[in-house]
């Protein structure tokens, strides 16, 4: 997994910009389109390169993810759309190292706590 784009083409005003996006990412590239971009399915969170935390709702995106092998956990994050990009921002690395084989207590593995109470484990 690595190297993909979730991508909403109309978020660009020229058609070059587009063009360029679509080169970039030929073959690993999914396109959105309005309805899925006004829901905010391009707003995922990355936890590892190879894990990711969407919703369930996004099934299109989810299972393209899938096929790329991706291992994609899902929790509710439809309120995060009111955020409108803040949850992908707040989530990007600007730089991201190996993970190291063995991880600072705290660091690694994930434990998600899902809104219903229920819990997940994200294993490397």
């Amino acid at each position: 997994a690595g190297g993909h784009a979730i991508f909403y083409a109309n978020g660009l005003k020229h058609e070059e910009d587009r063009a360029f996006i679509r080169c970039q990412f030929e073959g690993q590239l999914l396109e959105v389109d309005a309805d899925q971009m006004y829901d905010m399915q391009c707003n995922l969170i990355s936890i590892t390169p190879e894990d990711v935390v969407s919703c369930p709702t996004f099934e299109h995106v989810n299972a393209q993810l899938l096929d790329w092998g991706y291992r994609i956990h899902t929790t509710p994050l439809q309120e995060t759309a009111k955020m409108e990009g803040l949850l992908r921002c707040v989530t990007l690395p600007l730089f991201r190292q190996a993970y190291p084989v063995q991880h600072e207590p705290n660091s690694f593995p994930v434990h998600l706590k899902h809104l219903d109470g229920s819990s997940s484990h994200i294993p490397k």
